[in-house]
């Protein structure tokens, strides 16, 4: 309120005083005067503070971080504690260890965004040099190997498949694509050779004699499904009932499988016809010995019966017989002109 010389007064009324007044008196006024005042108008005494009643005001400190509760249940929740250097996220709710986020390479060789997705993609895989290299990755001593263990383990139950062809053994070694190959081509030239020297000795008129090329284009066709064509029929059999052997070990088995037939081919030049059945029937069941004792294990092993199993096995030993008829008949059988 103010009077009539202009001044305000300290109290009006039943109001406080005014604390934005300024008094020229004030300026004296020590930290000892302020009770004295505060008790005079009836205000509280103010609390004094670390730096005095004209010091700043104290801050409670805050808590310890780790002593605020965190719900680890909340997917939103943030915690600042120190994190682990094995560990990649934000606090403790995130703690993978960081060799689990990338992928392990050493299991395969392919990784997954080179694996083919689509049919075009898988198609253009099969024919594709860079995933055959594997399979052509043999030297001159495996290849002796595998030739001599073709004829000296022919008899023995997946000796072959798995001692010399490392199929599921750790030994570093893998079926090869190499030697089937290399058996196959040069034996369609012994046969085409000796078939058309076989003619030249059974002939009658030697004037006349001519090479047949024909016989060169036959061996081509008829070995080339013996070692492809029939495989690949009896791989998509063996996937129908589950049999767990691979397209490339197949391939492999009757690859080296013509290896008795060298010997027998070249034995087809003696003049009597007796001792090219022989041979040739000879080297007929050295081969498929070799093969049904590499197959039989995984047929006999997989989850389909026994009634099923017997004619699989038949099969294989029936293709090998029409093979051994095609070869005598078609490329040794006598000749006249």
């Amino acid at each position: 309120m103010m009077t009539s010389q202009g001044h305000i007064e300290d109290h009006d009324g039943d109001f406080p005083p005014n604390p934005f007044r300024y008094d020229e008196d004030d300026e004296d006024i020590t930290p000892s005067d302020v009770p004295q005042q505060a008790a005079q108008v009836g205000a509280p005494v103010p609390a004094p503070t670390d730096g005095g009643f004209g010091g700043p005001p104290r801050v409670p400190l805050p808590p310890p971080i780790s002593s605020v509760p965190v719900d680890v249940d909340d997917p939103y929740a943030t915690s600042f504690e120190p994190v682990k250097t094995s560990y990649v996220g934000s606090g403790s709710i995130d703690q993978v260890p960081a060799q689990q986020t990338a992928p392990s390479t050493m299991s395969s060789n392919v990784s997954l965004d080179q694996e083919p997705k689509g049919f075009l993609q898988r198609i253009t895989a099969c024919v594709s040099v860079e995933n055959y290299k594997a399979h052509f990755d043999v030297d001159t001593a495996d290849i002796v190997e595998r030739v001599i263990g073709s004829v000296t383990l022919c008899n023995s139950p997946d000796e072959f498949r798995q001692t010399v062809l490392g199929v599921g053994m750790n030994n570093g070694k893998s079926p090869d694509l190499y030697g089937p190959y290399w058996i196959t081509l040069t034996l369609m030239f012994f046969v085409a050779m000796t078939s058309n020297m076989h003619m030249y000795i059974h002939s009658n008129n030697l004037n006349d004699f001519e090479y047949d090329i024909r016989h060169l284009v036959r061996a081509m066709s008829v070995l080339s499904f013996f070692t492809i064509g029939l495989p690949v029929v009896f791989f998509f059999t063996f996937r129908f009932f589950g049999i767990q052997v691979t397209l490339i070990e197949i391939v492999c088995l009757y690859g080296y499988s013509l290896v008795p037939y060298f010997p027998a081919v070249i034995m087809c030049l003696i003049p009597w016809g007796f001792f090219g059945w022989l041979f040739l029937l000879a080297a007929t069941g050295v081969s498929v010995m070799l093969v049904l004792r590499n197959v039989a294990g995984p047929v006999l092993a997989s989850e389909i019966s026994q009634s099923k199993a017997g004619p699989i096995l038949v099969a294989v030993l029936l293709c090998h017989f029409v093979f051994f008829l095609v070869l005598k008949l078609s490329f040794y059988h006598k000749h006249t002109h």
